[in-house]
């Protein structure tokens, strides 16, 4: 268990903390001197086990163990309040305290005294060293010692040292065990799929607790062992159910701590003092409509097999865990389940908290005096949204009381775990009786001479419109269509395709579209599917089956006057079939939806009502008839009596779409984001805007989250909408009005139901599940289509029965979850997500963090290969100007994203192809990806001194005869401990400064060895925050650091990126910014912010004066509490105003000597840099923000030192604007200070 803590401790890990539990106990009048003299007494029996980790990562027994010192705060006489924060400050510095583990004391005494004779013991000890049975039978060693001074204990007589030891010796029970982890390990699932957020910093643990009293208790267990289970399996299984039904995991390991005092019979192992405790990955299979009582059943029946087979230790089953996922330094599973109940009744603490690394949420159960129990979730509160935990936590103990008051409950087969109420009604609107056509036949009365549509050259106005389409209704009817018919529509994009539309539905018949440009093949194919009583096309033609009839044929006049006489059907059902879509299938047959007329006329009068469509609009209608938004383009316009513009078919170019939509003022736009993509590239790239452009619709795909400025930019009145939904539910069925994009969001949110359009978010089960939880999407209501056309399995299988309700619903083959404002967020297709090293992969998770790039435009990542070796390969656009290649773009990936989640492959292309619908072709990208390299690694020997000290360490730690340079560590079968060991010797021998993240990142003997040397792509440029937008960029000051930025970045919440110094630094501050320049240019091209702060802003002066000469604009020089440089300078000081200066910058810094020494030469060098520099005036404006307070030796005596510019308006051609704060000029980014700078710099740079 030392092994895993100290591991999981190390930096470079994930969710890293130093283990300890922390507690208190009221001791009203305590006599203090007593109790310390019998924790003396304690450690001096148990001198035995007072050890310490030495740096070959080993314990070791301490030889002189003193006993810890025990401060004794006073707060008798404050008043209540303070006496409260007083208490309060001491629980917050113990519980957050990191206690040593090299040497001793790892725990820590503290008394309070306050009140009336009230006496508060805290109490922390480290994990590392005690677990739960140590700690509390030491804390009841000193209860013995205090209250029987004459107490005389026998000191231990065997050490943690030796039990240790005698556990990990090999034997045949072992290697059985070792046998079978071997398979169990094979076919472990994945941790359960809580909403998790990545953790930024040191994860702070809170502990929240229920007690269960004694007759729920009783009834609990009671019912428990009527079915056959312990109380402790009862327990497991209660949370079981509650992470199944939280993170919508069927089946999900847990970690599961347990002693291994008692599991082996070594002697003096049940009372040794130290900690035996050890983890092991639990399965819960919860699949299935098993009742609970039934999982619990087989539950227990795993524990007893996996408890048979602990001489193998837990350590080595979770490093297996993560070999198989090659996933070193990432938790197996952050979430761990233990129970106490075995240890007898203990006291209950008044408050308590216990930290352990690597977990995120820690859950525990223990028997408490007087038939109680106390349920713990010890939890990162800040790795889980907002009230996720407070109804994980309450609907945990609704379960145990209905367990407790309804035995019988164990055997239900239904949900025991009500959904969390969010506000997710769906709106309702009164369903219109009519059909599609009904438009067309109204606007043609109310308004016959108002542009119907219009196409290039050729327009018709409703009343034209109106007569054309009945004319061909009639010589249909004459064909022999009748009500119910399918009527194929093979033509062209175009007024006559508008004319056929509507006439197939005059007829009485449903319309199929067909895209004449289809291969014969399967144009034919689709004839035939459909059973089409008729086929409309340009020209007359011969087929077996189905008439076809030519919009332009000569006899078509003479045949129209023919079947002038004809009357059309009435009375039509809205609920007959109105048109069937062809979309692909899985099988490689395509499937054709079947939709009536009821469900797409409520979504189009939806829509039209939401954002008043009405006869002035002009819509612009570049989707294919094939493609469902037609539907509304065609139907949506005649129901507002509006134009309808279709592009020209003689030029299909986005140019040509914007020429149309200026000579005709088009004001509503409606089509899958990359085709507005094409067009926004084009309106920039000319220099056009579209005033007139007010509603952009954007659904079928995934949309760009700086698609909807960039809509703003060359529309700026225009309001743009998310639709989503699918085919099978009339258009759309969700959308989401985007107002602003949210730095924070990973994409945009899909939103809330349109009317009558209800969505569900269900479990495997089929019931919903609580909020924040991803299930499957599932669309019910009016707009649901009938099925799929001839093909009753398919329907079945994606039509079906509402498990609560019998409602007939459609399962989209979405992944989402419902958020607490009623809004549902789109996570992404099921078949899209997989698995990659064993983790639940979503690649939009990546795009996201792939977008935040300054140098990307777009990018899209999918996964690639067999089931076995999928991959993740990414397709990213650059913006015009930027530079970069895949590889610079995956290294920038490294840092801010696990090893699983960054594609093995990053290809940079021009553009991203399209579907003849708009939507992003898949197929076409994967084509493109390179093919995986070959697994096998050539030898490559190591090439330098530095290499070959670091092979010659792994080959002592692996115990490998032969390493290469571009061997992978932990191909080489290196775990999370032996890469610790290999630090530390790479640390103390070869005197590297790398950390166990380093060397989990590297991999490889030549990246270690580069990083080791600081040679790493763009080592001036640090990433301080990803998120979209323009960059900021922020110069480091004479230090040569950029730590002090970091507060600044997250909390400005917009791209950021630091240029620190590194060695050998140049000579003179124009080669310095030339090196930064180049930097700055390969991240992110066009007009960017460059910040310095102090001596930061003279280079960030010749950085901006260097892009200016080359042509570049900036946007705005930040200067952060510096003067502007003079002319001429004031030249070089000496060595002794240096190291006074010097001191000056760093005093109160949290540095050591050693790293002081470090910097020193690095800002005398750069002070004199700057008071040798000639500066120039740049164009770009500066925005100075000034210190309030204090005043610094190295600017005193400026020549503008009294004005409110400091000199800038002497470097600029431009405007200065000047901001003063709060603070002196060393605590500008301090926390009491930073808001009121953030503050100043939104306002400075919009």
């Amino acid at each position: 268990m030392q092994r895993l803590l100290v591991v999981s401790a190390s930096d470079g890990m994930e969710y890293a903390l130093h283990p300890h539990l922390y507690f208190e106990v009221e001791r009203p009048g305590l006599d203090i001197d007593r109790f310390v003299s019998a924790i003396a007494r304690v450690i001096e029996r148990h001198r035995r086990n007072i050890v310490a980790v030495t740096p070959e990562l080993r314990l070791r027994q301490v030889d002189e163990a003193a006993p810890p010192r025990v401060p004794v705060w006073d707060l008798r006489g404050l008043s209540e309040l303070a006496t409260t924060q007083g208490l309060m400050q001491v629980r917050h510095r113990m519980s957050n305290q990191t206690l040593p583990m090299d040497r001793w004391p790892w725990l820590d005494f503290q008394l309070t005294r306050y009140g009336d004779g009230e006496v508060r013991l805290h109490v922390n000890f480290s994990n590392l060293f005690l677990d739960q049975s140590s700690g509390l039978r030491l804390l009841s060693e000193i209860e013995h010692y205090y209250a029987t001074p004459e107490l005389e204990l026998p000191a231990d007589h065997v050490g943690i040292a030796e039990v240790s030891l005698a556990l990990a010796q090999r034997h045949e029970a072992a290697d059985r065990a070792r046998a079978y982890w071997a398979e169990r390990v094979a076919t472990l699932p994945a941790p359960p799929d809580l909403p998790i957020a990545r953790i930024h910093g040191n994860p702070g643990l809170n502990r929240r607790r229920l007690v269960v009293d004694a007759a729920t208790w009783n009834a609990f267990t009671a019912g428990a062992g009527a079915h056959g289970m312990s109380p402790t399996t009862a327990l497991l299984a209660v949370y079981g159910e509650i992470v199944a039904r939280f993170s919508g995991s069927r089946h999900f390991i847990l970690n599961q701590m347990i002693t291994r005092r008692l599991l082996r019979r070594i002697p003096g192992a049940e009372s040794v003092l130290g900690n035996l405790g050890a983890i092991y990955p639990l399965e819960f299979d919860w699949r299935g409509t098993a009742s609970l009582q039934e999982r619990a059943r087989r539950l227990q029946a795993t524990i007893i097999g996996d408890l048979g087979r602990t001489d193998w230790s837990g350590v080595d089953v979770l490093e297996a865990l993560n070999a198989r996922h090659r996933s070193q330094g990432r938790a197996a599973c952050p979430f761990v389940v233990s129970s106490g109940l075995a240890g007898g009744e203990q006291e209950e603490f008044g408050y308590s908290k216990l930290a352990t690394p690597q977990v995120l949420l820690d859950h525990q159960f223990f028997a408490l005096r007087g038939g109680r129990v106390e349920i713990v979730w010890d939890v990162v509160e800040t790795a889980f949204p907002a009230g996720f935990i407070d109804a994980f936590c309450e609907a945990h103990e609704a379960l145990v009381r209905t367990l407790a008051g309804d035995p019988d409950a164990w055997t239900a087969t239904t949900t025991l775990v009500a959904p969390t109420p969010a506000a997710k009604a769906c709106p309702t609107r009164p369903l219109h009786p009519g059909r599609l056509s009904d438009g067309l036949k109204v606007a043609a009365s109310l308004a016959p001479e108002r542009t119907a549509v219009i196409c290039g050259d050729d327009s018709l106005s409703y009343g034209q419109l109106a007569a054309a389409a009945e004319s061909l209704a009639k010589r249909l009817c004459a064909r022999g269509v009748r009500p119910g018919d399918r009527v194929a529509i093979v033509l062209p994009k175009g007024v006559a395709q508008t004319i056929a539309v509507y006439a197939a539905l005059l007829a009485g018949a449903a319309y199929v579209p067909i895209d004449p440009a289809w291969p014969q093949r399967r144009i034919d194919q689709l004839v035939d599917d459909i059973g089409a009583a008729a086929i409309l096309s340009a020209d007359d033609g011969e087929r077996p089956g189905a008439p076809v009839i030519g919009i332009r044929a000569a006899a078509a006049a003479s045949e129209a006057a023919a079947c002038a006489g004809i009357d059309l059907p009435t009375d039509l059902d809205p609920s007959a079939l109105a048109y069937v879509i062809y979309t692909s299938g899985s099988t490689g047959q395509p499937k054709g939806v079947a939709l009536d007329h009821r469900g797409p006329v409520n979504t189009i009068l939806d829509v039209n009502d939401a954002f008043g469509i009405v006869a002035d609009d002009v819509l612009f209608g570049v989707s294919s008839l094939s493609f469902d938004l037609s539907v509304y383009d065609l139907f949506g316009a005649a129901m507002a009596g509006a134009t309808l513009v279709l592009p020209d078919p003689a030029d299909h170019s986005p140019h040509a779409w914007l020429a149309a939509m200026l000579e005709r003022q088009v004001t509503v736009w409606n089509s899958a984001p990359p085709l507005m993509q094409l067009l926004v590239d084009v309106a920039r790239a000319e220099g056009v805007r579209l005033p007139a452009l007010r509603l952009v619709m954007l659904s079928g795909d995934w949309i760009a989250l700086s698609l909807p400025d960039e809509i703003k930019a060359i529309a700026p009145n225009a309001k743009v909408v998310s639709l989503g939904g699918a085919t099978e539910a009339s258009i759309w069925s969700i959308w989401h009005p985007i107002e602003a994009v949210d730095p924070k969001w990973r994409s945009i949110p899909y939103g809330r139901p349109m009317a009558n359009q209800p969505w569900y978010v269900l479990d495997e089960q089929g019931d919903e599940t609580p909020v924040w939880t991803t299930g499957q999407l599932h669309i019910g209501g009016i707009g649901l289509a009938q099925g799929y056309w001839g093909d009753p399995d398919k329907t079945s299988a994606a039509f079906v029965a509402r498990r609560a309700t019998g409602e007939r619903i459609y399962r989209t083959g979405d992944l989402g979850r419902l958020l607490p404002d009623g809004n549902i967020e789109l996570i992404g297709r099921i078949d899209a997500q997989c698995k990659i090293q064993g983790h639940r992969v979503e690649p939009g998770e990546v795009e996201h963090v792939l977008a935040a790039d300054p140098r990307v435009k777009d990018a899209v990542v999918l996964v690639a290969g067999e089931a076995k070796h999928k991959q993740l390969r990414a397709f990213v656009v650059l913006h015009d100007g930027a530079r970069g290649d895949g590889e610079s773009i995956r290294a920038g990936l490294l840092d801010r994203l696990p090893s699983y989640l960054v594609p093995a492959h990053i290809a940079v292309v021009a553009s991203l192809p399209v579907t003849a619908n708009g939507k992003l072709d898949r197929a076409a990208l994967l084509a493109l990806a390179e093919p995986a390299a070959d697994a096998g690694v050539a030898y490559v020997a190591p090439r330098t001194e530095l290499e070959r000290s670091i092979v010659a360490i792994w080959k002592e730690v692996l115990g490998v005869d032969t390493i290469g340079v571009d061997d992978d560590f932990f191909n080489l079968g290196g775990q999370s401990f032996t890469a610790l060991r290999a630090v530390a010797a790479l640390r103390s021998r070869a005197k590297l400064n790398v950390s166990l993240g380093g060397l989990i990142e590297s991999r490889t003997v030549a990246r270690l060895a580069s990083l080791a040397s600081g040679q790493r792509l763009s080592n001036a440029l640090v990433p301080l925050h990803a998120a979209a937008g323009p960059a900021l960029f922020m110069v480091h000051p004479a230090g040569g650091s950029v730590a002090a930025y970091r507060d600044l970045a997250r909390e400005l919440d917009r791209a950021s990126f630091g240029l620190a110094a590194s060695e050998p630094l140049p000579a003179t501050i124009a080669a310095l910014a030339q090196g930064y320049v180049a930097a700055v240019r390969a991240a992110a091209p066009g007009p960017c912010t460059i910040l310095g702060w102090s001596s930061g802003a003279v280079i960030a002066l010749e950085m901006v004066a260097q892009l200016e000469a080359a042509g570049e604009r900036v946007a705005r020089l930040v200067v952060f509490d510096a003067p502007a440089p003079t002319d001429p300078p004031p030249g070089p000081v000496d060595e002794a105003t240096l190291q006074d200066w010097f001191r000056e910058d760093t005093a109160g810094a949290d540095l050591l000597a050693a790293e002081l020494h470090h910097v020193y030469p690095v800002f005398a060098r750069i002070v004199n840099a700057c008071r040798s520099y000639s500066p120039p005036v740049v164009a770009a404006d500066v925005a100075l923000i000034r210190a309030r307070d204090g005043r610094v030796s190295e600017y005193a005596g400026h020549p503008h030192e009294a004005a409110d510019d400091w000199g800038w308006s002497a470097r600029t051609r431009g405007t200065v604007a000047t901001r003063v704060v709060a603070g002196t000029h060393h605590s500008l980014f301090a926390a009491q200070h930073l808001a009121e700078v953030v503050a100043a710099l939104r306002e400075l740079v919009r």
